[in-house]
């Protein structure tokens, strides 16, 4: 595990390039503490930052074909190395270490950019072809690992994260985007391929880019996609269960020890059994937990199964005061913009880690977002469902249909027996609704009726200044298609280009990797998502209830009281710990960043912060400009543009 830098330019790499580059890389040490390495070409120059896990004297970066030709330095981890090494040296190549990343040089030897298709794991690469000229920058099919890039000029900067861009970007002149923070309010982070700041993007998940650097012209090309997998037919219990624990086998591999973060929920549980059958050493849990143990708090039932397993029991109480201290380091620490109050439990169960002296943390993230585990998901396949044959011709009572069903989900019957007239004005006024959504045949149903998409639609129009220049179809462009063929494909797809991405795949790799751990998610194996997709894609599974074919798969080998048991997630005091925040940081932003680059209106901001700081406005939204204002102040301070 590992961060990676590097720049290329149309020129001549020059010393002061060498030295931007050593600063890019100094602001990865976090992600790889044990050590460093560069190459530098007459127009490419690459650097990474090492964390071993495998061969820990001999995997040292970068690693370079057996003629020289070839240079490559990864972030991530390739699980199914021992198979491709096996494969390779039959067919005559000769390794130089037992690094788990070595079998990428010879891959691409032999198959050029289609090396790809032969990994299995989490990576973000970057590999130097010298007799090709090109650079070759890669990432995994989900997203697990990031690279960011910019050009700029005659120049382009690549980064595992954000914040080793700064030192490239200095000075540039890159700033906010309007439309980037207008994304944020609706959706609590900024989707991908954006980012917050203009001329920023990251490489979207499954997609790789190569750059020809005799003119730095670059083509970025798409290797996967969630939507194609092949339907696959055969009873989802076997299929499943062979599938996770072949994934349990693999992800375990290391030289160093592994832990489990471990809730009380399904998907944890699920992976610390698992895990548990195949790693041999002893194995560390990890919980979260809070003040008086309210009943959110799930470290009973986790030291529970933890003490089963013959694991290690670690607890981190989580303290409201302590997490408003941490804000601002937890800010800059999670290199994204993103309004999740998940992140300070995700920190600090990987610090324990750390402190515990597990560099290795396996983790359930995923199994909602791949197995219907948000009932609102299942909903919206259902409604999509419905669009779908209004758009067909086949939904003759649709509108009508559907105005009711809304009314009388969100009214009620009682209510409505006793002032009929109004809900004739609500069902006109669904209709109209229903009307407008099939005027747009592009656009699915999904985040458009969310609290805080809503809310952030609102405050939006109530602060933007006049002048604001906004792209209101890019707020829907994350959720539209010309193809309705396969709704629940499709639904799912949104889900992991948005959330999983956005959100918990950049908290799960910035929170683990700002503590020196590496996380690794055994739910999001490409090969186990692509099985599940495919068994959905033969017999649809939206409307078998909550999270029914993983759990029908895990019975008799997780214990019934914790498939049994009541979903809860990570459920933190969240209004004790937003007001925390809110108190201690609300008046700065009366002259933050956003105030004095003008992206709000003075006068409506601050009455809306004064309000929050009162406990008199939407704390949910005052914490989101928040941290938005302080990640600003920090990330954009570093490059010169600060306020």
């Amino acid at each position: 595990m590992c961060g990676i830098c590097g720049i290329a330019t149309q020129n001549q790499i020059e010393d002061r390039d060498a030295a931007i580059l050593k600063n890019m890389n100094a602001a990865l040490v976090h992600r790889g503490p044990d050590s460093e390495g560069f190459y530098r070409d007459r127009s490419v120059a690459l650097a990474m930052r090492r964390l071993k896990i495998i061969d820990l004297d001999g995997g040292d970066q970068p690693l370079f074909s057996e003629d020289g030709t070839i240079a490559l330095v990864v972030n991530g981890e390739i699980y199914n190395h021992v198979e491709l090494r096996q494969k390779l040296e039959a067919r005559g190549h000769r390794f130089s270490s037992h690094s788990d990343c070595e079998s990428i040089v010879h891959l691409y030897e032999e198959k050029g950019e289609r090396c790809l298709d032969e990994l299995r794991g989490m990576f973000s690469l970057a590999l130097f072809d010298s007799r090709r000229r090109k650079l070759f920058i890669a990432r995994d099919r989900i997203g697990e690992k990031p690279l960011y890039y910019s050009r700029q000029g005659e120049e382009l900067a690549f980064a595992s994260e954000m914040k080793a861009l700064m030192p490239w970007l200095k000075n540039k002149g890159v700033q906010v985007d309007q439309n980037a923070f207008n994304l944020y309010l609706h959706y609590g982070y900024v989707p991908e391929p954006l980012t917050a700041i203009n001329g920023v993007r990251k490489l979207q998940a499954g997609h790789y880019l190569v750059l020809d650097l005799s003119d730095l012209t670059f083509r970025e090309e798409k290797y996967w996609d969630l939507e194609d997998a092949d339907p696959v037919e055969g009873d989802p219990v076997v299929l499943i269960r062979d599938a996770f624990d072949e994934v349990s086998r693999l992800i375990v591999r290391a030289d160093v020890p592994v832990g489990v973060s471990l809730s009380g929920g399904i998907d944890s549980s699920a992976v610390a059994v698992f895990a548990r059958r195949h790693y041999r050493d002893e194995m560390h849990a990890f919980s979260v937990g809070y003040p008086g143990r309210p009943e959110n708090d799930e470290r009973d039932m986790a030291e529970g199964l933890a003490r089963k397993l013959g694991f290690a029991f670690h607890e981190i109480e989580l303290r409201a005061e302590e997490f408003a201290l941490f804000f601002p380091e937890m800010v800059y620490c999670m290199d994204d913009p993103v309004a999740d109050i998940a992140a300070f439990g995700i920190y600090s169960v990987n610090r324990a880690a750390r402190e515990q002296g597990v560099p290795v943390l396996l983790s359930g993230l995923g199994g909602d977002e791949l197995f219907w585990g948000y009932p609102w998901v299942a909903e919206a396949v259902r409604k999509n469902l419905t669009k779908r044959a209004a758009l067909e011709g086949n939904g003759r009572y649709h509108y009508l249909a559907e105005a009711i069903r809304w009314v009388y989900a969100n009214i009620g019957l009682k209510q409505a027996m006793l002032n009929p007239g109004h809900i004739v004005r609500q069902i006109l006024t669904a209709i109209k609704r229903e009307r407008v959504r099939l005027d747009r045949p592009n656009r699915f149903i999904f985040y458009d009726e969310r609290p805080n998409f809503l809310s952030g639609k609102r405050f939006a129009a109530e602060w933007f200044p006049d002048d604001a220049r906004i792209d209101e179809d890019l707020i829907f462009s994350f959720f539209e298609s010309d193809d309705w063929e396969d709704v629940p494909a499709k639904i799912s797809k949104f889900l992991f280009a948005t959330w999983l991405q956005g959100d918990c795949l950049v908290l799960g790799d910035r929170m683990s990797m700002g503590c020196s751990v590496e996380s690794r998610l055994p739910l999001l194996d490409y090969r186990f998502v692509e099985l599940v997709m495919g068994l959905r894609k033969a017999m649809p599974d939206h409307d078998l209830g909550y999270k029914r074919r993983f759990i029908d798969a895990l019975h008799g080998i997780v214990p019934d009281e914790v498939l049994d048991r009541r979903k809860m997630g990570f459920t933190p005091p969240v209004l004790q710990w937003y007001m925390a925040v809110v108190t201690m940081y609300g008046k700065r932003l009366e002259e933050g960043y956003l105030v004095t680059h003008g992206l709000v209106k003075n006068d409506v901001f601050v009455r809306f912060l004064r309000q929050a700081v009162s406990g008199q406005a939407d704390l949910a939204m005052a914490y989101k400009v928040i941290l938005f204002d302080m990640w600003c102040e920090r990330m954009l301070g570093e490059c010169g543009h600060g306020s």
